[in-house]
C-alpha cells in the first residue's frame, strides 16, 4: 500500500472539525438551537408486572392496553379512544 500522507486518523479528524464547524456556525450566525418557543418535555410511566412472563414472554394484550393508558394520560383525559382521536384522525395514512 502506498503512503500518500493520508490516514484514517487524518480523515476523522476532518470530519470532526467539520462538523463542530457547522455547529458553531449555525449557533454563532444566531440560530435557535430548539425549534419551540419554551421547550419542555412530557414523560408518561405505566408499568403493569403483567405485561412480561416471567418467561420473559410479551403479553401483547396488557402492553396495548399500557400504550392506551399512557396516550389518555399524555392527553390528560380518560378515555383511550379521545386521546387517539387527539393525535390520529381517520384521514391519516
Amino acid at each position: 500500500m502506498a503512503d500518500d500522507g493520508l490516514t484514517r486518523r487524518d480523515i476523522l479528524a476532518a470530519g470532526a472539525a467539520t462538523a463542530m464547524g457547522l455547529a458553531l456556525g449555525r449557533h454563532a450566525a444566531g440560530a435557535r438551537l430548539f425549534s419551540a418557543e419554551n421547550p419542555t418535555s412530557t414523560v408518561v410511566l405505566i408499568r403493569r408486572e403483567d405485561a412480561v412472563t416471567g418467561g420473559h414472554q410479551v403479553n401483547a394484550k396488557v402492553v396495548a392496553e399500557m400504550i392506551d393508558e399512557a396516550v389518555a394520560v399524555f392527553a390528560g383525559v380518560e378515555d383511550p379512544a379521545e386521546a387517539w382521536a387527539r393525535y390520529v384522525k381517520p384521514d391519516d395514512v
